[in-house]
């Protein structure tokens, strides 16, 4: 760039360069801060008023978002050098960088997916479409915060249940089947010459998600005319398929964000981030929960399944008609239940999570989940089950008080903690009839070995637990491989 301002921004270094135009990282010089000013190729001359006074609409438009994981656009300028973006300026890598190193760890990956379908969800509520969204159009900052860059060259439409209207001003300079964007990343209805919407957005997210895992991308080709027919015919890989470490449930989830047919992906980005957010919640790592159950039911014994469990939906329904007062059996709640004398009977209160952090909030469910698993693996261990446990997050009573009602003997308690990157997860053992604490520790990681700091920890405390059991002996039981044995004793639990 010739000149070293456009208008209050001094230019100090050029960041780089893509398809769209420049990047300068310059300073307000009226706010004294650093921002990103993107010059777009193109727009420069007198020839080009048109496409100008479209792209300052949009990216005034685009203005309007406000979300911890969108880069905001501050100000928009014309000047004879064309049109310029001014963008907040977001130190870090961009996640293309990021993958050429190889796979990223799955953890690491929901927790992009989450903020960026939250991202997603934000903009299409207010009708912006970002139809380039691809690894090389997201920064990560040093903390791990994520932020989508370029939505101020999204076009601007009317999202109404699913599809795309051109708003009235836009209809006669706007085409919404012009192909805007980067060819492996293009949802199939746009190589197909159709409208794009937001379920547009949901597939380029789908396939940067799958990228990350495996550290490829799903369709590959010598040529672009051959990339499309892949695309548009190939079998949809799962990440699984080329990354076994992927979960099963993670896998599902991108599987269907990328599917060919729009109507097969989540409704919006909305519904994405509910997955994301149920999948993280009930994040457990042994081999049977890694499974659909349809999967570990033999075909032979899916009648009598199904017949269990409507007998367990007639008792919810019979259980909501009488309510919680009349109901025969006694309730926790209201009677004491007796402490075992014997073997323990161990309940694992839920881990205290940031306030206001979702993720960090979700990772102590998922933690919580973990111990659960681990501990009911122990012999003469009776483990309390997590829905029993969930009023007690606020940790209103004491635990004397917590432990008559679940009739529990050893409370498990502790809190998931995040800083940046970095975790740590403190666990606590308490005998509450003798107000003691019997074991503590204290586990630090990072957010991409949560697995391996999840099963740690799980580790640690069956294994503290076990000790303190006299009836234990040996190593805690593995999950069973035999789906006819799972079966049993699933029925049996029931």
């Amino acid at each position: 760039m010739a000149e070293a301002s456009v208008g209050p921004y001094r230019i100090l270094e050029r960041l780089g360069a893509g398809a769209n135009g420049e990047v300068f990282l310059a300073e307000d010089t009226r706010l004294r801060r650093r921002v990103a000013l993107k010059t777009l190729a193109g727009t420069g001359g007198s020839d080009a008023a048109e496409l100008r006074r479209k792209l300052l609409r949009e990216a005034r438009a685009a203005a309007r978002l406000n979300h911890p994981n969108i880069a905001a656009v501050y100000d928009v300028l014309d000047s004879e050098e064309g049109v310029h973006i001014v963008m907040e300026y977001v130190p870090g890598a961009t996640l293309a960088a990021r993958v050429r190193q190889g796979p990223l760890p799955p953890m690491q990956v929901l927790d992009l997916a989450l903020q960026l379908s939250g991202a997603l969800a934000h903009a299409h509520e207010l009708g912006v479409v970002h139809r380039d969204l691809k690894p090389a159009n997201v920064i990560v900052s040093p903390s791990g915060q994520a932020k989508i860059l370029d939505f101020g060259l999204a076009r601007l439409h009317e999202v109404d249940a699913g599809s795309v209207h051109l708003s009235a001003s836009d209809a006669s300079t706007t085409d919404a089947r012009q192909v805007v964007g980067t060819p492996p990343y293009m949802p199939p209805e746009l190589l197909r010459g159709e409208g794009f919407d937001a379920r547009g957005d949901i597939y380029s997210l789908g396939v940067s998600l799958f990228e990350l895992l495996t550290g490829r991308r799903p369709f590959a080709a010598r040529d672009g005319m051959a990339l499309t027919a892949a695309i548009l015919t190939a079998p949809t890989p799962r990440p699984r398929s080329i990354t076994p470490d992927v979960p099963a449930d993670l896998d599902e989830v991108v599987y269907r964000a990328m599917a060919r047919d729009a109507k097969d992906r989540h409704r919006s980005a909305t519904a994405l981030q509910a997955d994301l957010k149920r999948l993280t919640a009930g994040i457990t790592d042994p081999p049977t929960m890694s499974r659909p159950l349809s999967r570990l039911w033999p075909p032979g014994r899916r009648r009598l399944g199904g017949t269990a469990l409507a007998c367990v939906a007639v008792a919810v329904g019979v259980y909501g008609a009488i309510g919680p007062g009349r109901w025969p059996w006694p309730s926790p709640a209201t009677t004491a239940a007796p402490h075992a004398t014997g073997p323990h009977v161990v309940a694992v209160l839920p881990l205290a999570g940031a306030a206001g952090d979702p993720r960090t909030e979700s990772l102590a469910a998922g933690v919580a989940d973990a111990l659960i698993t681990a501990l009911s693996k122990l012999p003469d261990v009776t483990v309390v089950s997590r829905a029993a446990t969930l009023r007690y997050g606020d940790r209103k009573q004491d635990p004397d008080a917590i432990a008559r009602e679940l009739g529990a003997t050893v409370l498990v308690d502790g809190a998931v903690q995040r800083v940046g990157d970095r975790l740590r997860v403190t666990v606590t053992l308490l005998e509450p009839r003798s107000k003691t604490v019997r074991w503590q520790n204290a586990y630090d990681g990072s957010f991409g070995e949560v697995l391996t700091l999840q099963r740690e920890v799980a580790e640690a405390l069956a294994r503290e637990l076990r000790l303190r059991s006299a009836g234990a002996q040996g190593a805690p039981t593995e999950p069973t491989d035999d789906a006819e044995a799972f079966a049993d004793h699933a029925q049996a639990r029931s």
